[in-house]
């Protein structure tokens, strides 16, 4: 990988619960070195704070609350912060919920920011999601995993972000497809 350049410095995935999105932020830290950041790990380390137990439930009643109060990109700037800390060639974030999250970022970042909508068919994305069982966060039914689904797109607009993001990919196939498909994004 040493002859390729990057791109993109600043890379946000975007994407519905099961889509690939952890398996793409893995992808991308090991390939290019990036820190990775999870937007509802920011979130967590915000409840955790307020004493507040991290579940999927007060994820999202705390994030709809945050970004009533502060803005719907709160998040966004909470992660920005956590990234200015940091050292490293690159960052992937991970978890974007609106349109407004990825224009703070594109703000900040300019030309060096890519958003990359990770698109897998409903009934895989579900599969995954039983077969991965996250307590407390995977639905084992699938009514509940639809619902879930709604709720996203829904309440938090991010069917707008993945609409409207700079780069698609179609993660239906194999992890090294996932892998050809993403730094052919980000590589020159």
């Amino acid at each position: 990988m040493s002859e390729n350049i990057v791109r993109y410095h600043y890379v946000a995935l975007l994407g519905l619960p099961g889509s690939g999105k952890d398996a793409a932020a893995d992808i991308i830290s090991k390939e290019l070195g990036f820190y990775q950041i999870r937007m509802s790990e920011v979130l967590s380390s915000y409840l955790s704070e307020l004493g507040v137990t991290p579940t999927r439930e007060s994820l999202r009643e705390y994030g709809i609350r945050l970004r009533k109060e502060k803005g719907p990109h709160i998040v966004a700037e909470l992660t920005y912060h956590r990234i200015i800390k940091e050292k490293a060639p690159g960052f992937v974030i991970n978890g974007i919920r609106n349109i407004e999250e990825v224009d703070f970022f594109r703000e900040k970042f300019g030309s060096d920011f890519v958003s990359i909508a990770i698109y897998s068919p409903r009934k895989l994305r579900y599969l995954r999601l039983v077969q991965r069982n996250r307590s407390g966060f995977d639905r084992r039914d699938y009514s509940s995993f639809l619902r879930d689904d709604r709720i996203e797109v829904e309440l938090f607009g991010l069917g707008n972000a993945i609409a409207l993001a700079d780069e698609l990919v179609v993660n239906d196939g194999s992890i090294e497809d996932l892998k050809k498909s993403l730094l052919k994004i980000l590589l020159i």
